[in-house]
């Protein structure tokens, strides 16, 4: 593969009440013939989450089968030499704005980025995602007793003194 590193950055943010912020990217780098290390992070409203593993096959064959043939790079190669590379799109419904991308270095050492992303990359990056939910670690389900204090691991009753649960919606 002549790709030295794949970079796919999503960038949110609306000054709603409150504001709201979202941030989420997949860095594929460290490419070798049988593997490549899977950078993922994201941070939305505060909560930020931060992953990095080794990609091996059979995984490692399919993403290099998206490579070859969704032909993601020649599109960003063709949007960038056509004048696609477009700037960031505004949401001014929310008084926000949102931008998204490619940033892409080849073997050669040639860095290309494009803020329009190419239909051919929508079938890596949903991808690139069934492998993080595959290797994100399960949320704890443990929580502290609001009356005693007591630590517990799950359920809805405080093992220690019976007392329910409080659960707090996110979002």
């Amino acid at each position: 593969m002549d790709i030295i590193k794949f970079e796919y950055i999503y960038n949110e943010y609306a000054t709603t009440n409150p504001p709201r912020s979202i941030s989420t990217s997949y860095t594929l780098e460290g490419f070798t013939d049988s593997s490549v290390t899977l950078r993922y992070y994201t941070y939305h409203n505060g909560d930020e989450n931060e992953l990095k593993f080794t990609i091996t096959n059979p995984e490692y064959g399919e993403i290099s089968g998206l490579f070859q043939r969704d032909k993601i790079v020649e599109a960003i190669e063709k949007q960038c030499k056509t004048g696609q590379n477009k700037p960031p799109i505004d949401m001014s419904m929310c008084g926000g704005s949102v931008s998204r991308g490619i940033n892409l270095t080849k073997a050669s050492g040639e860095e290309l980025q494009t803020t329009n992303m190419p239909d051919e990359a929508n079938a890596l990056l949903k991808y690139l995602n069934e492998l993080v939910k595959a290797n994100s670690k399960p949320e704890s389900d443990s929580w502290s007793c609001p009356v005693c204090g007591a630590q517990n691991d799950g359920g809805n009753f405080c093992t220690n003194c019976g007392n329910r649960r409080i659960h707090i919606m996110k979002g």
